[in-house]
């Protein structure tokens, strides 16, 4: 595949929402380690997100009547939601809608772009925030006047280097053959998302964060660079189309939205 030659799309022809992600392996033990590890404090989350939505209905409530206040505090769900956390991951590089046929194309992009980069053992190393960062799938709602804040855990210099050098190497490859790409290496902060909040909420979620900002995950080895396509939601695997279904990962509350993928192809680094 020469320079810049980048096949036109053929009429007609579907489209394919390309992801590239790195991360604990999902097919080893360490994954579920890591996830299951993370599980407590996404709940607590939850719980701290719907304490502070009852709180602020009591405050609305010194103000104004409001009947069966109990009830409804007792009925409140949380304004913040968890991250399908069997999908842990760390973006690398979000392609956007390509032409199906070109699939193939850009995995052996890929394998050439990380066949000198060397796997290394990392790990997650605090929580933190992005307060005003919408991140690739996330669909804004337009009815809400402040971007969603998203709480991550953070990596390790080790890891953040590596991913850094995924990505840049990565970036030069697409672009020299054509394709466009949907970050900019200097503003390129690795990172696993755990959980939204309204924006509204920023300073609480920052404080949360705070609260965390010790927690570490077990050691991981990052080899593989896995291609993967995101769900539409209109597709049967989404959640969203579970219409009333209830998100085990959500202490019974109804599915949130978000993506959720398919991988194409792990792709090994250093090989």
């Amino acid at each position: 595949m020469g320079k810049g030659r980048k096949r036109r799309r053929a009429p007609n022809e579907p489209l394919v929402k390309l992801w590239a992600f790195v991360g604990p392996n999902p097919k080893t033990s360490d994954y579920h380690r890591i996830v299951d590890g993370y599980r407590p404090l996404v709940d607590e989350f939850i719980d701290r997100g719907r304490a502070v939505a009852q709180d602020e209905m009591r405050e609305l409530a010194k103000k104004q009547n409001i009947p069966d206040l109990n009830t409804i505090l007792d009925g409140m769900k949380s304004p913040w939601t968890p991250q399908n956390l069997n999908e842990l991951h760390i973006s690398i590089a979000f392609l956007g809608e390509v032409p199906a046929s070109q699939v193939s194309s850009i995995k052996k992009i890929f394998r050439e772009a990380v066949k000198d980069i060397k796997p290394r053992e990392v790990r997650f190393d605090g929580i933190g925030t992005f307060g005003t960062f919408i991140y690739p799938g996330y669909e804004a709602n337009p009815k809400r006047k402040t971007k969603p804040t998203v709480l991550v855990a953070m990596l390790n210099t080790v890891g953040v280097q590596l991913c850094r050098s995924i990505h840049r190497t990565l970036a030069g490859h697409l672009k020299h053959y054509g394709f466009s790409y949907g970050y900019e290496p200097h503003a390129f902060n690795p990172h696993a998302t755990l959980g939204v909040g309204p924006g509204e909420y920023l300073k609480d979620i920052e404080n949360f964060a705070h609260e965390h900002e010790d927690v570490q995950s077990e050691s991981f080895m990052v080899d593989h660079i896995f291609l993967a396509t995101t769900l539409p939601h209109t597709h049967d695997d989404h959640p969203d189309n579970l219409k009333g279904g209830i998100n085990p990962d959500n202490k019974g509350q109804p599915f949130q939205r978000g993506s959720r993928y398919r991988i194409l192809d792990a792709i090994p680094l250093g090989l």
